[in-house]
């Protein structure tokens, strides 16, 4: 076979496999093709095409998913900070009683000495559904920059700025059906600066789902 002429890519290797297959059930009595093997390869040319169209529709569900959330947080986050002004503003409102909101500093700032040393532990646990949830401890910090890494892609990248834990991955696996490595690493923020250390890198296969 020609593999220079054969598609990496799964869809467009679909588009191909569907090309081959007819042509192979037209002119297979031609090129010695049994009945039975012509049948078979045109089954399974319609099975991937079917797969390849179910992904695209859930990688499309994901999408509008993401982006409803993402909708949603801001209006919550829009309503908690009203929410918060209002507080502050309340006779009742004290310092010990905003440190325990979250919305006041810590009676003691972290200096450097503080800070130079500190570094994420994660903890990550992967779902039959491609879901990856991924737990931490922040402590006085503000949060964590969260990176991570699939399969063969080229080093770690920038996936969340996460406040509080868990972080939940929802990505698809970049094939569907096939079972995916995943990469985390993570280091913290305080006040959007990064501080200390990176984490070690965690490791977790995500199942290839149906």
């Amino acid at each position: 076979m020609g593999q220079d002429l054969v598609p990496r890519q799964v869809r467009d290797y679909a588009l191909w496999m569907e090309c081959f297959a007819q042509v192979v059930q037209d002119a297979g009595p031609t090129l010695g093709v049994s009945v039975d093997e012509a049948q078979d390869l045109a089954a399974g040319s319609i099975r991937l095409r079917e797969l390849t169209q179910q992904q695209v529709s859930l990688a499309s569900a994901a999408r509008a998913a993401t982006a409803q959330r993402d909708s949603f947080c801001q209006e919550v986050r829009r309503r908690t900070a009203t929410l918060a002004r209002r507080l502050k503003q309340h006779p009742g409102y004290s310092l010990e009683l905003g440190r325990r909101l979250g919305i006041e500093h810590p009676q003691t700032p972290l200096g450097p000495a503080d800070l130079e040393g500190v570094r994420p532990v994660l903890r990550c646990s992967a779902g039959g559904d491609g879901e990856v949830v991924i737990q931490f401890r922040k402590g006085r910090l503000s949060g964590i920059l969260l990176y991570s890494r699939r399969g063969e892609e080229e080093g770690l990248t920038l996936l969340a700025k996460q406040l509080c834990s868990p972080c939940i991955d929802v990505r698809m696996p970049m094939q569907r059906g096939v079972p995916e490595l995943r990469q985390y690493q993570a280091r913290y923020f305080l006040a959007d600066q990064p501080v200390g250390q990176l984490s070690d890198i965690t490791r977790v296969v995500v199942p290839g789902g149906v």
